[in-house]
């Protein structure tokens, strides 16, 4: 179990409630009394994981526990409030759905959710919306990992490129186009040499990966500004694990387009290179 999942437990998250319900009874108590004053309480009390509890309040911040309403509602919104700032794996999995959640929690997380009521079949218009709260930020949270691994992919090619240039002895500096604007069917122009040696325009659509192997969503619109500029476009595939890129031109990524089919038409592609 790692230290974010040690945190998904009832007898921490009860003992986080204790404390804090403790505290609004007895303003005057600081966090260390009333721990030391609920370990002297009855035995439902005494035996809850307060050490780890008070870890939790000082790294996800005590307003995340929640101790407004019934028991159900304290812990549903405690465990949103965690879910969302600690932002365990099952929770960054939310997006792909319950049961996929359910696939990868451990026994502990399982009984937090079980016990808060939010694995019930079917599904109230409670639980319903705890779970696409929690999807809805697991979905934003993949949009901005994806963002920052195509950003970095992009950087990479203004490097490499730049480097080439100046091999190639063109004067001139790579572009970030897709900075500017995401809408143009390419990420950087750059420039290489045409049939007669003449500096030309190199309109390069990035993709990046952080693990083998190469993979990427290719968007109609991308390749059919390639396809327009044939001789011009490039794809720059980069494996951000080795910092290594694969350069394919518009002939040899052909071979992964699909073709549209009666009144359907294509609009992204997964490729997977090997």
């Amino acid at each position: 179990m790692n230290s974010i999942d040690a945190y998904f437990r009832m007898s921490v998250i009860d003992g986080a409630l204790a404390v804090c319900a403790h505290k609004r009874s007895y303003p005057e108590c600081t966090t260390e009394i009333a721990v030391r004053q609920l370990r002297k309480g009855p035995a439902g009390y005494a035996s809850l994981d307060y050490t780890r509890a008070v870890e939790l309040g000082s790294e996800a911040g005590w307003d995340a526990i929640v101790i407004d309403g019934d028991r159900r509602a304290q812990l549903r919104a405690t465990l949103l409030q965690l879910a969302l700032r600690l932002r365990p794996f099952w929770a960054r999995t939310a997006h792909l759905g319950r049961r996929r959640v359910l696939s990868v929690v451990g026994d502990d997380q399982w009984q937090c959710l079980e016990i808060a009521g939010l694995l019930v079949e079917p599904a109230d218009e409670g639980v319903a919306k705890w779970w696409d709260t929690l999807a809805a930020a697991s979905r934003a949270a993949e949009e901005r990992r994806k963002l920052e691994i195509g950003r970095e992919g992009e950087r990479l090619t203004i490097e490499y490129e730049s480097k080439r240039l100046v091999a190639d002895g063109i004067p001139q500096q790579p572009k970030w186009a897709a900075l500017d604007d995401n809408g143009l069917g390419y990420d950087v122009l750059s420039f290489d040499r045409d049939e007669h040696q003449e500096p030309r325009n190199k309109y390069i659509e990035v993709k990046a990966c952080a693990y083998s192997p190469l993979h990427f969503f290719l968007t109609r619109n991308e390749w059919n500004f390639a396809v327009a500029h044939k001789k011009e476009s490039a794809f720059q595939i980069w494996n951000l694990e080795a910092e290594e890129v694969t350069e394919l031109r518009v002939k040899e990524m052909a071979k992964h387009i699909p073709d549209d089919h009666g009144g359907g038409l294509w609009q992204k592609v997964a490729v997977v290179l090997s």
